[in-house]
């Protein structure tokens, strides 16, 4: 009987293959994801940005995601918010 170590091998996920070609794919939240080509989109998803290397598609949502917080969870600056921060700005 083989040993525990030698039963169960590391599985590679194909998110983490350096010759896999990805394309950018972003939610109605505003969150992107790499996404293997190989891999149907998911429900809810959809293509927004190039196709190609884990570099070309990261640096392609560095360049165009305007926040690293998705839209679900990101806060709207009301009138209140900013004279509260003028108000904070002027105290200094």
């Amino acid at each position: 009987m083989p040993a525990k170590s030698q039963e169960f091998k590391a599985m590679a996920s194909p998110f983490d293959d350096p010759a896999a070609e990805f394309r950018v794919l972003r939610n109605t939240a505003g969150e992107y994801s790499l996404w293997p080509t190989f891999r149907e989109i998911p429900a809810g998803w959809v293509t927004v940005g190039p196709t190609g290397s884990r570099e070309v598609c990261s640096r392609w949502v560095d360049d165009h995601a305007s926040s690293v917080f998705p839209g679900s969870i990101q806060m709207p600056i009301t009138p209140a918010d900013s004279a509260a921060q003028q108000r904070c700005s002027a105290d200094d």
